[in-house]
């Protein structure tokens, strides 16, 4: 990681209240802390809030974050990707790390020295979310939000992910409906119910 924050303490909110324009009420007066280094699960049913939340944090409005805090947001539609670029050039373009890293993130995430001279628009759905996932790995990003990581993707994938996960040296904020990946990674965990924020 590359100058990542010091406080203890990385994203707040405090009285945090969201309505839909609709009228449906998400967050009522609440608050939540995300801590440095954690990895925390956002839990709770379809419908509660987690997406929403996590567009509140991209928005940076409602949510406080510390200074020093850059985020990297993996989003299901993975709209950071160019079609023609090769899978290294596609990393590149976002990595600060030299390009050995890069190649070893890749191999990380179950790209051959082959895959990675691939163009990207030959690569299944499941390759395209590795391919963010490294390059969010290889960005200058110190604190992840991540909606649904490991849709999509296979078991084989998936396992790749959790270890990648776990020894993340910054802090990671991620909604999963998989138990077992959430179990592997996870270090906290919020739910959110009736409007709240709460940790588990």
């Amino acid at each position: 990681l590359t100058d990542p924050p010091q406080n203890k303490i990385i994203l707040q909110a405090e009285h945090l209240s969201f309505i839909y324009p609709n009228g449906k009420m998400i967050f009522d007066d609440a608050a939540f802390q995300l801590q440095r280094g954690s990895r925390t699960a956002v839990l709770g049913p379809n419908g509660a809030g987690k997406t929403t939340l996590f567009r509140l944090i991209q928005q940076g409005e409602m949510i406080r974050s510390v200074p020093k805090a850059h985020f990297g947001f993996f989003h299901q539609d993975m709209s950071g990707l160019k079609e023609k670029e090769t899978v290294l050039e596609s990393v590149m373009r976002a990595s600060i790390q030299k390009e050995g890293v890069a190649r070893s993130i890749l191999a990380q995430l179950l790209f051959s020295a082959r895959d990675i001279s691939k163009p990207v628009y030959v690569l299944s759905g499941g390759e395209k979310i590795r391919l963010c996932f490294a390059r969010l790995f290889t960005s200058a990003a110190n604190v992840l939000i991540l909606d649904e990581p490991t849709n999509y993707l296979d078991i084989p994938s998936v396992e790749a992910l959790e270890k990648l996960f776990s020894e993340y040296e910054g802090t990671m904020l991620f909604a999963s409906h998989d138990d077992s990946f959430v179990h592997a990674v996870a270090t906290d965990r919020l739910v959110i119910s009736n409007h709240k924020i709460t940790p588990l």
